[in-house]
């Protein structure tokens, strides 16, 4: 059975959904969802997540690219 899991993020000020992306919840799809959302945000955002664990290395790795 195929799960797809859900992913977005909202802009807290706005309440706008800035990202989002339907599939597998596997580090490859966590590794293009940030990447994703680091092309659409400037600087380096407050973001806080579930807990999933691909979600530390996929994020600071997204952002450590515009931050470099």
């Amino acid at each position: 059975m195929h799960r797809a899991y859900p992913s977005a993020d909202l802009w807290a000020s706005s309440r706008a959904i800035i990202c989002y992306r339907t599939d597998k919840r596997d580090s490859e799809n966590t590794d293009l969802f940030t990447q994703d959302l680091c092309e659409r945000v400037l600087g380096e955002p407050e973001i806080s997540t579930d807990g999933f664990l691909p979600y530390q290395n996929a994020i600071r790795d997204a952002f450590r690219r515009t931050t470099a």
